[in-house]
């Protein structure tokens, strides 16, 4: 995955647009042709995750940005799909957030014409949140909503990591947690 966190303020973001565009496009154009040399089946991957709306991702909207001005480069035919995350920290009007994802996914699939997958390649739900019932029922809410929206879907993660919030969807004995059965029902039908 080709990717640049844009995780500083948005002033930073303002004063250095410009060169963070001309560097990540660098990156990538440098980028591609090496990885198809080694792998020319491989699926690259732009952007290593814009966020979609939630109001705990104020980034989501100097993503869209970063997005926008990278598209009329044609920075699209060096990938095969866009990384997209998509949390819903302490959302509590689900029918809005993904009233909100359906406009960003329209808006990231229609900036590169339909030609590039597009993938959710982080959601998840921390136990801290609402506990185990509720992140299962998240999980069964995304795989619905992504479904034919987006070519692929990944949970983050399989595993609690140690010292953060724990989205694992086992415990670290292995012991399934709800969210665990309820992907492993979702995939069996």
């Amino acid at each position: 995955m080709l990717g640049l966190e844009l995780n500083s303020s948005k002033t930073d973001y303002n004063e250095n647009i410009d060169k963070i565009v001309d560097y990540y496009f660098s990156m990538v154009q440098t980028a591609c042709p090496i990885i198809r040399k080694h792998d020319p089946n491989a699926k690259i991957l732009l952007f290593g995750g814009l966020n979609l709306y939630s109001q705990q991702a104020p980034n989501a909207e100097l993503d869209k940005d970063f997005a926008s001005r990278l598209a009329p480069k044609n920075v699209g035919r060096f990938g095969d799909a866009v990384s997209i995350h998509a949390y819903t920290w302490n959302e509590t009007y689900p029918t809005v957030m993904y009233r909100q994802y359906d406009a960003s996914l329209t808006f990231y699939n229609g900036l590169f014409n339909g030609k590039l997958e597009l993938w959710i390649t982080e959601t998840g739900k921390p136990l801290e949140e609402a506990g185990e019932v509720a992140q299962a029922q998240c999980l069964a809410d995304a795989l619905d909503f992504f479904q034919g929206r987006a070519s692929h879907v990944f949970w983050y993660s399989l595993l609690d990591n140690p010292g953060e919030y724990r989205f694992g969807l086992v415990e670290a004995d292995l012991t399934p947690r709800p969210a665990y059965l309820k992907l492993q029902n979702y995939t069996a039908t």
